[in-house]
């Protein structure tokens, strides 16, 4: 299998983060890896110094189901001293997709988070980078303080699309890849 998509993945924010958030962006994932109906490798990056290799090949290995599949692969590599976005510049290096995707470790997708963030490539030829909605669930008062004071922006409406932008943030974000390799973190 050739991807056409890559996703990379930091396993970073793992540390700073709820683990279990970790666990639902693989769930929110895994479920909807499918729905693209393209061929997909996922590339999880990590610091060895950080994170020791058997519990996140278990982990991975529990949650990802690359089992009897065509559309999708998992490959779990170790980039030793690199942090946040050293370790995303090391995924697109090793990405052979033409689309690259950047989810973090402690991002939920929300439902068809994946088949929106890829379908302008396939619709437009013209579009290089398609950002995802960045946003702290208010779900609590705490939250919602928190959401207020945050440098994340509230959620915008289902309906809002922004057609451009002069921004974006690095934890849900789709490139082409030679726009990635002429413009790196």
């Amino acid at each position: 299998m050739t991807p056409e998509i890559s996703i990379i993945i930091e396993w970073e924010n793992y540390i700073l983060a709820d683990m279990e958030r970790s666990f639902k962006m693989l769930e929110k994932l895994n479920y909807q890896i499918p729905q693209v109906q393209k061929p997909i490798e996922v590339i999880v990056l990590f610091n060895p110094e950080q994170i020791e290799i058997t519990f996140l090949e278990k982990e991975l290995g529990r949650i990802l189901d690359v089992s009897d599949n065509n559309y999708f692969s998992l490959r779990i590599e170790e980039a030793s001293g690199k942090h946040y976005y050293d370790l995303k510049n090391e995924g697109v290096k090793l990405a052979r997709g033409e689309i690259v995707i950047f989810l973090d470790s402690d991002v939920i997708p929300e439902e068809n988070w994946l088949i929106n963030i890829v379908q302008p490539f396939y619709d437009n030829s013209d579009i290089d980078v398609v950002a995802g909605n960045s946003y702290i669930d208010c779900y609590s008062l705490y939250s919602k303080a928190f959401a207020l004071g945050w440098f994340f922006g509230l959620r915008l409406s289902d309906s809002m699309l922004l057609k451009k932008h002069h921004g974006f943030y690095a934890n849900n974000v789709a490139f082409r890849k030679e726009v990635l390799m002429s413009f790196p973190f």
